[in-house]
């Protein structure tokens, strides 16, 4: 997970023009997280209510969470090639051909101000399959950034299934910020 969020980092700090992107290592002795564990319905990423999914196929489809909600946390949706050891491996986290999709939420101010300096509070980017948001929860701002398979991915496969059983970007985007806003007990 730690190299999925590092990667995930330098590429978009380096596409949001917050900086080259170099300054993201990944460290060889970070420990791991959390472990894969099956994407449960109406509970995705561990958010009561949420579903990125339209449909499910047993075993189909593994998520990793990783941090804290009211502060940096992540939670990576891949889809599995039937490992007979039940789930993913190390390496289909950073196998772009099973990233299903990403979903991220900071408060670091750091990278908001970043983001509103090259952005305002609203980016998409279809060709990469990446939506980012600013979201305000009572006297706090949060950073919401989504990323799924874009109209220019190259792996044909994901983005199929993706289509096929994944919600379109704009419903994916509007349900995880409701789950987000319901566990962070936002006001509307």
């Amino acid at each position: 997970m730690a190299k999925v969020v590092t990667r995930i980092a330098a590429h978009l700090t380096k596409e949001h023009h917050c900086g080259d992107g170099t300054s993201y290592k990944y460290d060889l002795d970070a420990h791991v997280s959390a472990s894969f564990e099956k994407m449960p319905p109406g509970k995705a990423c561990g958010l009561s209510g949420f579903s990125p999914l339209t449909s499910f196929e047993k075993d189909a489809v593994w998520q990793r969470v990783a941090g804290e909600l009211d502060d940096t946390w992540s939670c990576v949706a891949v889809r599995s090639d039937g490992n007979p050891l039940g789930g993913p491996s190390e390496e289909d986290s950073l196998n772009e051909g099973t990233t299903l999709s990403a979903f991220t939420v900071t408060s670091n101010r750091r990278y908001l101000e970043g983001f509103k300096k090259s952005h305002g509070r609203t980016y998409a980017d279809e060709e990469e399959g990446t939506r980012s948001k600013v979201m305000r929860c009572g006297g706090e701002e949060y950073l919401l950034q989504v990323m799924y398979p874009g109209s220019e991915s190259d792996q044909d496969a994901i983005r199929k299934y993706s289509e096929k059983h994944q919600a379109g970007p704009d419903s994916l985007v509007k349900r995880f910020e409701g789950s987000v806003r319901r566990a962070l007990k936002c006001e509307k």
